[in-house]
């Protein structure tokens, strides 16, 4: 049977998962960053700077993630159709092949054929 998730070719879906969660893994630690950092500045006496960092940082990272994330949602939905008509074209492939066998096999009965053409004994005078 033909294998989805088949690991040997790049981009597979089992690859695209994984490189999903590292980017998922990545955004987070860059957004526990940029949280410190603005926290930091909220307390060292500018609350404002901090607080417009701390907004505009995450509103960015939240941005960068939902467009990536919904790129590698198209992508997989891209492998899965291409999956999809893969196995279809290969089916019809097969049906094909195993009609144009059927078609080569049949046999014509005796029965069907035509009449053999006996020369008429009328006309063999001569």
């Amino acid at each position: 049977m033909y294998r989805l998730f088949e690991q040997d070719r790049p981009l597979s879906q089992g690859v695209l998962r994984f490189w999903r969660q590292i980017f998922l893994i990545l955004i987070a630690i860059t957004a526990l960053i940029w949280a410190s950092m603005s926290i930091i500045n909220i307390f060292s006496g500018s609350p404002l700077i901090g607080l417009l960092q701390l907004t505009g940082g995450l509103a960015l990272l939240i941005g960068f993630a939902i467009g990536t994330l919904a790129l590698l949602e198209v992508l997989n939905a891209q492998h899965r159709l291409n999956d999809r008509m893969t196995i279809l074209g290969e089916d019809l492939r097969r049906r094909e092949a195993s009609a144009a066998a059927k078609k080569s096999k049949k046999r014509v009965s005796a029965n069907k054929l035509p009449p053999k053409i006996q020369p008429d004994p009328t006309e063999a005078t001569s």
